[in-house]
């Protein structure tokens, strides 16, 4: 590592700060989002994060686990240092691939940083020991202990222990960091702090006075704990969504302790301040001084746990937790139904074959038919398995062609062990196809890989009624995704599977080419040092085929003859379908693969040193504590994330860098390209691009020390998706005891377009009873809540687990749907935490036979009786586990157990255990002392330049012990005679600066002169020696932007040579790193870009004495794209310039050459650039009122453009600019659309006021607008409207409006109201009407229509008045009129008519007209007239009168209705005479006109 040290102080080497913190999970804390919670610069040491924690104390238990369980190899030593897989491989080989190990490492860390960043348990304090809940953290960890154990021992549900595991270390943890038990002077570990029955102590009560105040309430703080009160811890208050239900408040005026940091509201009340120990930085963390410390407890107390956990599970099952074995588990799934037949005759020889050849450390067999499926056989005896398997046979079959595939998977994933290879034997489809998508997210999960040998012999299809049914398509995807392969066979053939199966159950492969279904192809791929022999795995149909290595040697696929007879070559399968070919002894360099063919899939997949893991995850900076969480299911397309890479191996392979992490589609085309040069470690997080769509592979490329490229994929191939499921867990209860029913909510979130989804619920105990809807339809970026309900039967055995998976399946697009898995737990119903008790009375009797050459000749036997009243024994053994037979032994019971060991007199101390079923641990213990004479301690205890000082202890001093010998360097041997319990020897004459080596060995003569030696011990020295000179010759070897590769000649006197400091600064820094290396090169990594480094290496001897002299030169590194600027702001503005600035960027700031600055207004990019030199800018020419986004970036002296940082500025307004036009248009009777052009070069318009008034009633209406039109509607039909539209500005100012009137269209209309008519004369009439009730306002007149019996008269009269009446002229007196009223529109429409009915008064009739007679008798004349001119129909009677000389006389004669002539006869005259007749016509009122008179004679 690299540490700041004073330049004067060369060699001295300490650590920098670490970008991690005790957080969920590492952090880049030069991030601009996160220094100002952390302050990185203040930083006063490394820093550690929950994961890394894990990390460290798994890596030490599993180091003490291999070395305590007497491997093979006695001669196992395993560095204290080590990494984790560096233990891994030192006991299973470097070939060893300890990838599914550190999977399960992955998934414990990933587990713990969850607890803190990725559910609602985050909030909750006594999951974090926070707010003075340290008894309930206590007791919660209590319970997950025995749910632990559970776990293992009766369902062994590795998967869901490991994540129960990784939440209890968490809290375990955060015991150290948030409590005050370091304050309080404890600097041990509380060994029973979450295990049954243990006691923490006393707490703090609630009106306990804990803490007092920080001078201030940020930053750092000490003595704020008061040293005499009971352990407490902080109160943490904080804003998030969903925290408040769990917030603890802190008592007001107690004096209580506060969390403390950036994000705790709490630390201004008393007592001011806090006390958390989360990190190394004073901004975050009050106690940062005691972080160190913290760390340390709370490692070993994790490392504690994890060692209790051991003692009560056993040695298998922490293996299996663990994945600790070597090798893959053998699972074969198999179709049984009858047509099945010849195909299990092979599968059963084939295996056989495996388990002699391989003997894998598990079996899973799951056989499956219809209707049936299962049992599953889960072993590590590998004769229970071929027993198992010889017993299965083919028979049945049910209803379809299909069967019950995806059932037996299922069960296979359940048991199987991460990152097994399982092999599925099938001649069908599958009928149970609604559990596809589930199965499939185990698959990925569980990164198994699935191969699938399918007979087509039966593959005809059928129809299935009532099944959800799948073919081969679907299998053949489930291979793909899963990394495996789909080879399809007339019929199976040993030879054709034998090598496939074999390689399946070998070490796990690191991938370096996948590519599937591709036609013709010709690539190269590098071949690195780490690579120790890889395969070329090719299937379907291919005509041509070669393999080129980096010498030219082109190697034929297609030949297998030439392959086989090719030294370095080995075939595995060589099929027309399928080629397996591994090169054993490849050369480091480009290799070129170029075939013909159509749809065939190739993969590269090599035994290495170096693989990789990778995961998704999100970075979540909201309170409680910032981190990274890992995405569950697939990840979002189109949607960045953190990928978490995992470099297995990178210490032992030696990589040097990571240069690109890339997407790559299926057939090996490259989706997405994004360059790398940040920390490198085991583990670190890389920002991708926008994920694209569909299924892609991860690959990481770098270069190794040597300057090699490697490349690696991760085989388990990603699926971006547009949905979410989750799993609400405030609202949700996956556990329950036997008999009961509880219920869990899965909520799906749709990203993508408004689709229906499907939901399916599945698990293999079969606890899920409902959920509902099955189906439903989710609005885009909407989601739904799906209940799923569980019924636990009362039979069901504590501790039995069932995996559920929840799909949500868009049935829009096929391949958008993602999947939730967990677990659901059965209870015990009571609690136990009473150990088992063991008794034993036996005193073991070895005398005369306790040294090292009698030892072996005696046996020594204790019995004792073990027993667990409660629960019942779960299992007991011995620590060493041989000799121990049981008597009465059946796992729960709870009766006496009588346990009897035996073992020689050579065994000096042994344990024997009880562990109950709730994982309690009852002991007993015999310690025998050391064997007489044997050597306890043999170390060197001081050395010189040509000697070492030999110190050896031994426990008893034997009468017959003769003498020592001390074998040195394998070359000579010394002696030693000494007769005490210390002895010391000096050896000189020995070489300086030389490691050597010491055996020592001693002898015993008895008196009959026989010589026998007891046990060999081991040491060694190295001598000293003068210092060394400087190095000479300095070359820079390669320089990469953070990377320079420096090398040099040794001195001349390099015997005492032990290592080199290397010490380096910037140009003008006075601050110094330095490193270390053991050769004559180094790789400088971490620097800064585009920078001059001044260089200081010192020889350093093997007693730490440095050379004289240093090798003083210069070097630099390579031009980089520099970070983004800090700090970028708007430092002033006007109506048309913005003035920026900024600071230099965090990152590579020694790369800025000069500063490129681009703009956005209102969305759309300008392609003006403007490149600076300084920090600042002005960017002119803008447009008023209008928002712009800036981009800052530097750029290198090579063009590199470096990130970006923007800032917002709306510039000053003006008076809106006025419109060029408005046109107001009528639609129809109840719209209008007005449309504008605005000026032609708008400024400061933000939008419109556009208004509507009614220039009827003057109504008026308005909208505030952003378009350059608008339709009014429901206005009313006819009438005029006055549109105006204003511009407002963005302060909503408003410009100079512009206007148009526009009418809207008329409709018909009723018939006029309210007729009536008045004022009635004898000539005229006056009427009144009032408008319609619809639409009147579209009448512009009326037609009236008067008509009398016997005349018809129409008068017609525009325009309409506002009081509506008209006064009917020239009408006839005394008649009966009718008067019709009908509304007219202005585009013609006429209204219905309304009617009235009046009659005009009378008036004086006119004369009769043309009076005259008609014949004349001698008593009578007839006479005829006709009616009067005017006013005739006034005439009620006619007055008649005559005269004459005879006498006169009157009549009155009515005629019958108003006859237009009268004729009537007069009697009763005289004959002869003359006669003067008058008529008058005579009025109802008895007006008379005047008369009409005529003279005429009767006849004689």
């Amino acid at each position: 590592m690299l540490v700041f040290v004073p330049w004067a102080v060369l060699g001295c080497l300490a650590a920098l700060p670490s970008c991690s913190a005790f957080l969920p999970t590492s952090l880049n804390f030069s991030d601009p989002n996160l220094s100002s919670l952390f302050c990185p610069d203040e930083m006063d040491g490394p820093t550690t994060d929950h994961k890394a924690i894990t990390r460290e104390a798994l890596r030490r238990e599993v180091r003490r686990f291999f070395l305590e369980v007497e491997p093979a190899n006695s001669t196992l030593t395993i560095p204290e240092d080590a990494s984790l897989s560096q233990i891994y491989r030192a006991v299973y080989g470097i070939s060893a691939s300890p990838a599914r190990f550190m999977q399960a490492v992955n998934d414990i860390a990933w587990s713990n940083a969850m607890t803190e960043a990725g559910s609602h348990a985050k909030f909750q304090a006594a999951y974090h020991m926070d707010g003075e809940r340290v008894s309930e953290g206590h007791a919660l960890l209590q319970g997950r202990y025995q749910q632990l154990i559970r776990t293992i021992t009766v369902d062994k549900t590795y998967d869901f222990s490991r994540e129960l595991l990784g939440e209890s270390l968490n809290g375990i943890q955060d015991f150290y960091s948030q409590t005050t038990w370091l304050e309080l002077g404890r600097n041990w570990v509380l060994e029973g702090l979450g295990l049954p029955g243990a006691d923490i102590g006393e707490v703090a009560g609630p009106s306990d006075k804990t803490c007092t105040n920080c001078d201030s309430p940020t930053g750092a703080c000490t003595g704020n704990v008061i040293p005499t009160s009971r352990l407490s811890s902080g109160y943490y208050e904080y804003t998030a969504v969903g925290a408040d239900e769990y917030i603890v408040a802190k008592p007001v005026g107690v004096g209580k302790c506060s969390h403390g940091g950036p994000l705790d509201s709490s630390i201004s009340q008393e007592a001011k301040g806090g006390i958390n120990k989360e990190t190394s930085s004073p901004c975050f963390s009050p106690h940062h001084h005691l972080h160190q410390q913290a760390v340390n407890l709370a490692i070993s107390a994790s490392e504690h746990y994890i060692g209790v956990l051991r003692d009560a599970i056993g040695n298998d099952h922490f293996v299996s937790l663990l994945n600790l074995f070597q090798g893959s588990a053998l699972s074969i799934v198999i179709d049984t139904t009858g047509s099945m037949g010849g195909e299990l005759i092979t599968v059963k020889e084939e295996a056989r074959l495996i388990v002699e050849n391989s003997h894998p450390e598990m079996y899973v067999f799951v056989p499956y038919g219809d209707p049936g499926y299962g049992p599953v056989t889960k072993t590590s005896d590998e004769e229970e398995f071929l027993k198992v398997l010889d017993a299965v046979e083919a028979s049945g079959g049910c209803c379809c062609v299909q069967e019950k595939f995806w059932h037996g998977l299922q069960l296979s994933l359940i048991n199987a062990p991460d990152y097994t290879t399982i092999f599925c034997f099938t001649d069908a489809g599958a009928n149970d196809a609604e559990l596809m998508e589930g199965v499939l997210a185990l698959v990925t999960a569980k990164h198994c890989k699935v191969n699938i040998i399918y007979s087509y012999s039966n593959s005809a299809g059928s129809s299935c009624p009532g099944y959800d049914i799948s073919g081969t398509d679907e299998l053949e995807y489930l291979a793909m995704i899963s990394g495996g392969l789909f080879i399809e066979l007339d019929k199976f053939d040993a030879g054709d599977i034998d090598g496939i199966m074999q390689e399946g159950v070998d070490e796990n492969k690191a991938s370096l080419v996948k590519r599937d279904n591709v036609n013709s192809q010709s690539f190269s791929f590098p071949v690195d040092d780490a690579v120790i022999d890889f395969d070329v795995t090719l299937f379907g149909a291919m005509t041509e085929g070669t393999i080129t290595d980096t010498m030219g040697t082109k190697y034929d696929l297609m030949d297998k003859a030439g392959l086989a007879a090719t030294d370095g070559v080995e075939v595995i399968s060589h099929t027309d379908k399928i080629k397996a070919i591994k090169f054993t002894k490849p050369i480091v360099g480009d290799w070129i693969f170029e075939a013909e063919g159509a749809g065939f899939n190739v993969a590269v997949s090599a035994s290495s040193t170096l693989s990789l893991l990778s995961e998704f995850a999100e970075l979540d900076l909201s309170p409680p504590r910032p981190g990274y969480v890992v995405v569950r299911g697939q990840p979002l397309s189109k949607t960045k994330y953190y990928v978490e890479v995992t470099l297995i191996g990178y210490l032992e392979s030696h990589v040097r860098s990571v240069t690109y992490m890339k997407f790559l589609d299926t057939a090996g085309n490259v989706l997405s390209n994004i360059p790398y040069d940040g920390i490198l470690d085991e583990h670190f997080f890389i920002l991708s691009d926008d994920l694209p769509v569909g299924a892609f592979y991860i690959q990481v490329e770098g270069y190794l020390e040597s300057g090699n490229p490697f490349i690696r994929i991760y085989s388990t191939m990603a699926q971006s998706v547009e949905c979410l499921v989750e799993l609400m867990m405030a609202d949700s209860v996956l556990s329950a005891i036997p008999g009961e029913t509880t219920q869990a909510t899965f909520r799906v979130h749709n990203y993508g377009p408004k689709a229906e989804f499907r939901y399916t619920a599945i698990d293999e105990e079969e606890f899920i009873s409902s959920w509902s809807p099955v189906k439903s339809t989710i609005s885009s970026m909407g989601f739904v809540d799906i209940p799923v309900d569980f019924v636990v039967p009362s039979t069901t055995s504590p501790g039995t687990t069932s995996t559920i998976t929840f799909t949500a399946n868009s049935l829009l697009t096929e391949t958008n749907v993602n999947t939730y898995i967990t677990y659901y737990l059965v209870l015990d119903k009571d609690v136990d935490s009473e150990p088992p008790t063991c008794t034993s009375s036996s005193v073991p009797d070895c005398t005369g036979f306790d040294t090292d050459d009698t030892c072996s000749g005696k046996s020594w036997v204790v019995q004792a009786t073990l027993q667990d009243s409660d629960s019942g024994l779960l299992q007991v053994y011995t620590q060493p586990d041989d000799g121990l037979t049981l008597d009465g032994f059946t796992t729960a019971t709870t009766d006496p157990v009588k346990a009897t060991f035996t073992s020689s007199c050579c065994l000096r101390a042994m344990t024997m255990v009880g562990v109950d079923v709730r994982g309690n641990l009852g002991y007993c213990q015999w310690d025998l002392g050391p064997l007489k004479g044997t050597v306890l301690e043999f170390e060197a205890e001081s050395v010189g330049e040509t000697w070492v000082n030999l110190r050896w202890n031994i426990s008893e001093i034997r009468d017959d012990l003769d003498r020592y010998s001390l074998y040195i360097d394998e070359d000579y041997t010394d002696m030693s005679r000494c007769p005490n319990l210390v002895c010391y020897k000096n050896e000189t004459y020995l070489d300086s600066c030389t490691l050597h080596t010491f055996k020592l060995t001693p002898h015993y003569e008895d008196i009959d002169g026989v010589e026998t030696q007891g046990s060999d011990l081991y040491t060694d020295a190295t001598t000293l020696g003068p210092a060394p000179k400087a190095p000479t010759n300095p070359t820079t070897d390669y320089v990469g932007d953070t990377t320079t590769s420096l090398s040099w000649t040794p001195p001349s006197n390099r015997a005492c040579l032990d290592h080199y400091n290397v010490c380096f600064k910037m140009f003008g820094s006075q601050k110094i790193w330095c490193d270390t290396s053991s050769n004559s090169s180094i790789v400088m990594k971490g620097l800064q870009p585009c920078t001059v480094y001044h260089v200081n290496i010192t020889s350093v001897s093997l007693s730490d004495e440095l050379s004289e002299e240093s090798l003083l030169f210069d070097t630099n590194t390579d031009d980089a794209a520099p970070g983004a600027p800090q700090h970028l702001k708007v430092d002033n503005q006007t109506e048309y310039w913005v003035s920026l600035a900024w600071d230099n960027p965090l990152e590579r700031a020694s790369c800025v050459d000069r500063w490129m600055v681009t703009y956005i207004e209102n969305d759309a990019r300008h392609q003006k650039v403007k490149v600076v030199a300084d920090n600042h800018a002005t960017v002119s020419d803008l447009d008023p009122c209008t928002s712009y986004t800036f981009f800052v970036s530097a750029v290198s002296p090579r063009g590199a453009q470096g990130g970006t940082k923007t800032t917002k500025a709306t510039l000053d307004e003006i008076e809106p600019t006025p419109l060029s036009s408005v046109v107001a248009t009528a639609l129809d009777a109840t719209s209008v659309m007005v449309e504008w052009i605005p000026a032609l070069k708008e400024e400061c318009v933000h939008h419109y006021l556009v208004c509507i008034i009614d220039l009827t009633g003057l109504a008026q209406e308005c909208h505030n607008i952003t378009d350059l039109y608008h339709t009014f509607t429901s206005l009313e039909a006819c009438v005029d409207y006055e549109v105006t539209v204003t511009p407002v500005a963005p302060s909503g100012k408003l410009g100079t409006f512009s206007y148009d009137v526009a009418r809207t269209v008329d409709l018909p209309t009723s018939p006029p109201t309210s007729l009536e008519v008045k004022d009635i004369t004898a000539h005229s009439a006056l009427i009144t009407y009032g408008p319609p009730f619809r639409n009147p306002l579209c009448v512009i007149e009326y037609d009236i229509e008067v008509e009398e019996t016997g005349y018809h008269k129409s008068i017609r009269m525009a325009p309409v008045s506002t009081y509506l009446q008209q006064m009917l002229y020239g009408l006839h007196a005394c008649s009966g009129h009718e008067v019709r009223v009908s509304a007219v529109t202005g585009s013609g429409h006429t209204s219905d008519k309304v009617v009235g009915i009046f009659t005009t008064s009378e008036d004086t009739p006119s004369i009769p007209r043309a009076l005259t007679y008609i014949t004349t008798a001698v008593d009578q004349v007839e006479l005829h007239w006709f009616s009067p001119l005017t006013n005739p129909l006034c005439i009620d009677t006619y007055k008649v009168s005559w005269s004459s000389s005879s006498g006169n006389g009157t009549m009155d004669y009515t005629p019958s209705g108003h006859p237009p002539e009268v004729k009537m006869t007069v009697s009763g005259l005289a004959s002869c005479s003359p006669y003067t007749f008058t008529v008058v016509a005579v009025t109802p009122l008895g007006d008379e006109g005047p008369g009409a008179s005529y003279t005429v004679s009767t006849s004689c």
